[in-house]
Parts: structure tokens; sequence; C-alpha cells
């Protein structure tokens, strides 16, 4: 399967789950998210998809999803 080495890479880090990220507007990594999301959920891996733009007014969002992330896999 294309996205296996990602639940190898995550047995191999000891990875409680993972933290997707891009650049809005950047399709090309955009497109892939639907289909890793769908084998993470497959493989039990919970994971998060961030989405930003450069500007700093954007940090706390992304600081408040990922913080909620962590709790949500401790």
């Amino acid at each position: 399967f294309r996205f296996s080495y990602l639940k190898d890479y995550a047995e191999q880090w000891k990875a409680d789950g993972v933290i997707m990220e891009s650049v809005r507007y950047c399709d090309t990594h955009g497109y892939d998210v639907p289909g890793v999301r769908d084998y993470l959920d497959e493989v039990g891996l919970p994971s998060v998809y961030l989405e930003h733009d450069y500007t700093e007014g954007a940090l706390a969002p992304l600081r408040t999803r990922v913080q909620g992330f962590l709790e949500i896999i401790s």
C-alpha cells in the first residue's frame, strides 16, 4: 500500500499519533491528505491535519489544535 511506510515509522519511533501540516493553498501536499488520513484511521493511528498560511495570527489556533490533539492521544 502506498502509505504503509507511515505505520513502520510510527512503530519505529513509538509515535502515539501523527500531526500533518501544510501551507494553505499548496495543492501538491493537500491532495494526499484524504488518503493518508484514511490509512492512518485504518491502522488505528490518531492524526490531525493542520493547514496554515504564513501570517502570525494563524499561530494561536494552530497551537490550540495541537494542544487538544496531544490531550486526546495522551
